[in-house]
């Protein structure tokens, strides 16, 4: 659909009119005149219905020559049908004859409520339809913001032709106070519209980034031996640059430049980090024969040269925008506690003590996460520690973990003091550390939770029992054994004497498997009739025993080789 002209807004005036049965010119005829309260209710039925036009139009992209700002004709056709319907509503004031009287201010009052309702409801609807790229996002923001000065226009001249309002608002009328209250959250929600719309446009930028070499180079070995100049670093920054350049043009205001600078910054700190915790998964994981740093040390000061590129362009960016400085702060200090983690890690001579400060620093830093922490410092002590095992590092967390449980509970009470009522504002995720570690690690910590023993596992659970199997698959020459014990014992069991010495002593195969009663060492000729039948009976259970174990071992055999052939 082409953009609605304003020759148009006419005919919008003229179908609406006939929608509420307002007649075009001023006539006694009362039977063509709806109540009040019929009016307002048409209004509230079909008014969304109008506006709605306004949002699936599609709208022309302009560029200002001068500037390069791109905005778009968005806020003029909403508004065009907004004043088509106040229009109607003040001929109707008009024809009633309560223009200038109370009861037609607040005919006025809840047309408007219901006109704020259908821009907040559409607006809400609609809104991410227009975020497709950086050069949308950006025409959308710019919209966002005009449609604000669109509607304090609009109350101003509202505000003039009925005066009742401003003596309903010093008396603090309900519905005066009403109104102002839906104006101001429909004014909040395009500035959080605005800003949504230009934060979310990082998206964009950093899938470029995603896109290219950079996240391949990154930690690589190319990045360890090759790129001496910390070239990975100053593409991220040289993409980073081109990038606001287009923000600085495309946007029409210093302030939601700000906001999309103050967005890119922990985006790429994020990233950084991603890449550093994903090497360390590859790692652990064996994927694509991942391998560790060379040279861990040159490693550690190869991410000290990074972090110091990051350091500089972001300095010069507070200088142009001092509003960002808390932000630029913030984010760097993620990266220098981190890298300082790692330089413990490395250094051999580091104390107990001194890697549990750094570990109570990391916790505040990431969230005050238990099991975020303890896998971060882990992937860290991968990266890092080549000699040392891990039980240095499983003994110091597991003696911290009350300590970090009770750090954990004081920052929590802190932010809920802190805390302040929740706005209609859409917050972007992914752009907190807290929120990236917390989703890398989410399958591991999933699994841990499942596990019985819980964290650090491996420290508190005792040793299991070494429980020999029932069978194990035999060799060659172990059944050649068992063959000849069971052709020795075959051939004393048809011998007439020394029966019962062999019942005494048993074979060593399968001495375990029976428990027989001792006998006196004793001759055939001293044996009575009952202890010949004692024997013959014990024999024959000891031939049964032995038999049954070379057949499982055999059957056993048969299995292991057809599942290997």
């Amino acid at each position: 659909m082409p953009s609605i002209p304003k020759s148009s807004s006419k005919c919008f005036k003229a179908q609406f009119q006939q929608d509420h049965n307002v007649p075009s010119e001023c006539t006694d005829e009362k039977s063509r005149t709806p109540s009040a309260d019929e009016f307002l209710e048409r209004f509230r039925e079909r008014g969304s219905e109008c506006l709605k036009n306004a949002y699936l139009t599609k709208h022309d992209v302009v560029q200002s020559p001068n500037t390069e700002i791109l905005s778009s004709t968005l806020p003029g056709d909403v508004f065009s049908l907004v004043n088509v319907q106040i229009d109607v509503v003040q001929e109707y004031l008009k024809m009633t004859k309560m223009e200038n009287s109370e009861v037609g201010t607040k005919l006025m009052i809840g047309c408007i409520l219901c006109i704020i309702g259908s821009l907040r409801g559409l607006q809400a609807k609609h809104r991410d339809c227009f975020l497709h790229d950086i050069e949308s996002s950006c025409t959308a923001a710019n919209d966002f913001m005009r449609m604000i000065d669109c509607f304090d226009e609009l109350m101003e001249s509202i505000q003039k032709r009925h005066p009742f309002l401003k003596q309903m608002k010093d008396r603090n009328d309900e519905g005066i106070v009403l109104m102002e209250k839906h104006y101001a959250d429909l004014i909040a929600m395009y500035g959080n519209d605005a800003v949504f719309a230009v934060q979310r446009s990082q998206i964009f930028v950093m899938k470029n980034i995603q896109s290219s070499r950079i996240p391949g180079d990154l930690f690589s070995l190319d990045w360890e031996d090759c790129f001496v100049y910390n070239e990975v670093a100053l593409s991220i920054i040289k993409t980073m640059e081109d990038f606001l350049y287009d923000f600085q043009s495309y946007l029409s205001g210093d302030f939601l430049y700000c906001k999309v600078v103050s967005t890119l910054i922990p985006a790429v700190v994020c990233f950084y980090i991603r890449c550093l915790v994903q090497k360390a998964d590859n790692i652990r994981r064996r994927k694509r024969k991942e391998m560790g740093f060379h040279n861990p040390r040159r490693a550690a000061l190869r991410m000290m040269y990074d972090i110091q590129v990051f350091e500089t362009y972001f300095s010069n960016l507070v200088k142009q925008t001092p509003a960002l400085s808390p932000v630029v702060q913030r984010e760097l200090s993620a990266l220098v506690i981190i890298h300082e983690c790692l330089n413990i890690i490395i250094d051999e001579r580091t104390t107990t003590s001194t890697l549990e400060d750094h570990i109570l620093v990391l916790h505040k830093r990431t969230g005050a996460n238990g099991y975020v922490t303890r896998y971060l410092i882990k992937d860290l002590w991968l990266l890092g520690s080549t000699k040392r095992s891990n039980k240095v590092l499983d003994e110091t967390i597991l003696f911290m973990q009350n300590e970090l449980q009770l750090l954990s509970m004081k920052i929590k009470e802190a932010e809920k003091l802190k805390s302040v009522p929740k706005q209609q504002k859409e917050i972007l995720l992914g752009l907190k550390l807290r929120e990236v570690l917390a989703e890398l690690y989410e399958h591991r910590i999933a699994i841990e939770k499942m596990t019985p023993c819980g964290p650090c596992a491996r420290i508190v659970r005792k040793p299991k029992l070494q429980v020999k199997p029932a069978f194990e698959p035999v060799s060659p020459a172990s059944m050649s054994s068992l063959n000849c014990d069971f052709m020795a014992e075959k051939q004393v069991a048809n011998s007439p004497t020394s029966v019962v010495p062999l019942l005494n002593s048993g074979s060593t195969k399968a001495k375990d498997n029976t428990d027989l009663p001792s006998f006196p060492e004793l001759s055939l000729e001293e044996m009575t009739l009952e202890d010949h039948k004692r024997t013959v009976k014990a024999l024959n259970q000891k031939m049964l025993d032995v038999l049954k174990l070379h057949n499982i071992r055999f059957i056993t055999k048969m299995k292991v080789d057809s599942k290997f052939k």
